[in-house]
Parts: structure tokens; sequence; C-alpha cells
């Protein structure tokens, strides 16, 4: 006869350590999502650099707060793992 030992397992530390995680993505969302908006707002406020200098830097801009902002809600990839959507947002975000 074959027995089978019940283990708990404790998910505390991974609960603790997600959440961490997670303040830390909204911490750097916010801080992303503001400078984005102080530099359209000062754009638009004084015209300087030009649509050109507006475009290159602020669509990579925009392309990286929407890459965060799916991270906060957990949908960029929904079929792959926490760990595996926070490294490819890293390599999206630092691209």
């Amino acid at each position: 006869m074959i027995r089978i030992e019940k283990k708990e397992i404790d998910f505390s530390k991974k609960i603790r350590t997600d959440a961490v995680v997670s303040k830390w993505v909204n911490v750097i969302y916010f801080i992303f999502s503001g400078f984005f908006f102080l530099y359209l707002f000062r754009y638009y406020m004084t015209g300087t650099g030009g649509p050109t200098l507006l475009a290159v830097t602020m669509v990579p801009m925009a392309y990286a707060v929407v890459t965060l902002d799916l991270l906060r809600k957990n949908k960029l990839y929904p079929g792959l793992s926490l760990v595996a959507n926070y490294i490819i947002a890293a390599v999206y975000v630092l691209l």
C-alpha cells in the first residue's frame, strides 16, 4: 500500500514578493506617466523642439507607459507566468 503524505505549502513569501514587485511596477508606471504628462504639457505651452522631436521622444515613451499599464493589470501576456511578463516588460521598456 502506498501512503501519500500531505504537505502544506507556504505561499505567504510568494504573495509578499509579488506585492512588493507590483508596488514597484506601480511606482515606475506613475513616474513614466508623470514624465509623459509634464513633457507634453511643456511642449504644448512652448512648442520647443518641434513635432519631429516630440514624435521621436514620446512614441517610445507612450509604448513604455502602455506596457507598464498592461503589466500592472496582469494583462501583458496572460498565458505566461508573472516572471516572464516582468522580464518581457523590462525588455520592452529598456529598448
